[in-house]
């Protein structure tokens, strides 16, 4: 989407590692608090000419809540402790999406207009992801990317739209086998 700002929202959820070799291991996620989007865009059509006419001047905030389940192979040089990089599919629900316009009407009043997207967007949205994450021994902290692969255009968009994500983490260890 042009113009505008990514969003900046907190996501919470479960991690697990299963370590299938001295430097490899398999790393997954449970995110049911995650959202993505954009603040401030260049308004899209709603496809209403009366709304449009009043929307389109301003500016558009859109939100997606997601619950995603990122599978990252990850490397680690050392068992423990250390840096890990790691790459691999990230799956998300899509739970909800709209459109929020700043408007204005025809006498120069304003208001807000915000338009439930979700029946115009697939529930299902596949990525890639690439991860770093430095571990100590209770508590680690990553930074993910994640490139969506799935097309999320409302029906009056006309260029494709794909999401991009950077997600920072702290992870506290809650378990660890011996």
């Amino acid at each position: 989407m042009e113009g505008g700002d990514g969003r900046i929202k907190p996501v919470f959820g479960l991690f697990a590692d299963w370590r299938f070799s001295e430097h490899f291991h398999l790393g997954g996620a449970f995110l049911p608090i995650m959202s993505r989007g954009r603040t401030g865009a260049d308004p899209v059509p709603t496809g209403d000419p009366e709304l449009d006419a009043q929307a389109l001047d301003g500016t558009m905030d859109r939100t997606l809540g997601y619950i995603e389940f990122p599978v990252l192979l990850k490397w680690a040089p050392k068992r423990e402790t250390g840096i890990r990089v790691g790459a691999g599919p990230s799956f998300g629900l899509i739970t909800s999406a709209n459109d929020r316009y700043d408007a204005r009407t025809s006498s120069g009043g304003d208001y807000v207009l915000e338009r439930d997207i979700s029946p115009e967007l697939p529930s299902f949205d596949v990525g890639l992801s690439a991860d770093v994450e430095y571990r100590l021994a209770m508590l680690s902290v990553a930074l993910r990317y994640t490139h969506g692969l799935t097309d999320l255009r409302t029906d009056t968009q006309d260029s494709p739209v794909r999401t991009r994500s950077l997600t920072g983490t702290g992870r506290i260890s809650l378990g660890r086998k011996e």
